[in-house]
């Protein structure tokens, strides 16, 4: 699927999980089910996939838009763009990359898009017409051209010898984009700076050779600020009977399901260009 705002992606979810929610008792509505500061939950029912693509897609679309916008379209070359998503889950990412082509002004006009997600997810993102998307299950198998390899929120989760698979597997032109957003919580976050680093070392032995970009370090969009996101881009809106809904499971303690995150206050990332 592809919607154009992220406020109609919203409430398409919000449609799908109104039908899930329709004739139940609200003693048996889903209780937030554990995740580590913000990635998907494993093992967890549609209904609560649902209400996780509620609660953290309207920040995750916002970080990944602003990665994407500030790193890489506007130094990008070409009509083509290779994009290898590793972690991707319904492949928000790649709505983030559709949105932000089409606010900016770019020769970018299709799209290859490589989703890894070992889960399988609903409601997963298509692209545009002229776009060629594909989801598959495991780095692995993965052989192809790349111009971004893009981590949302998944570096830290990966142990280093698949850091070496991966980086293996990835062929190049001159230039290849790396970006990763990072999860906010210190130990994490560590654990993500260090692993970033660890995968431009792997490419360098490769033989590329880091041109733009920083080790041991993370971006946050304001060192000095916490905004609502809405501030920053105009066009993002998140739907009204969400926040209802959600505030509604909160006051019937089903864990922290009404706080969707609607500030800049979780953008942690880094990026690298490395060349030939």
């Amino acid at each position: 699927m592809y919607y154009y705002t992220i406020g109609q992606y919203l409430e398409h979810i919000l449609h799908e999980l109104e039908k899930e929610l329709k004739g139940k008792d609200s003693s048996v509505y889903p209780q937030e089910v554990p995740c580590e500061c913000g990635n998907t939950p494993e093992n967890c029912t549609r209904t609560q996939a649902l209400l996780y693509y509620m609660k953290y897609h309207f920040g995750y679309a916002f970080e990944y838009e602003y990665i994407y916008t500030n790193h890489i379209i506007k130094s990008f070359c070409g009509d083509r763009m290779n994009v290898l998503s590793v972690g991707c889950g319904n492949g928000i990412d790649l709505w983030a990359l559709c949105h932000a082509l089409d606010k900016n002004d770019t020769d970018i006009s299709v799209i290859s898009y490589t989703g890894i997600e070992k889960r399988v997810c609903s409601e997963v993102f298509r692209g545009r017409k002229a776009d060629r998307v594909r989801y598959r299950k495991k780095c692995g198998r993965y052989s192809g051209d790349t111009d971004v390899l893009f981590l949302p929120r998944s570096v830290g989760l990966m142990d280093r010898a698949e850091l070496d698979k991966l980086t293996k597997r990835i062929s190049c032109g001159k230039r290849l984009y790396i970006a990763a957003s990072f999860r906010s919580g210190t130990e994490e976050l560590g654990c993500d700076v260090s692993n970033f680093d660890y995968l431009i070392d792997c490419f360098e032995r490769a033989g590329l050779h880091l041109k733009e970009g920083k080790r041991n370090k993370y971006f946050k969009y304001n060192e000095a600020q916490v905004c609502g996101i809405k501030s920053i881009y105009h066009d993002y809106e998140y739907p009204d009977r969400a926040l209802t809904l959600l505030g509604r499971l909160r006051e019937q303690g089903k864990g922290s399901w009404g706080l969707p995150v609607l500030t800049n206050s979780m953008l942690r990332y880094n990026y690298a260009v490395m060349e030939s």
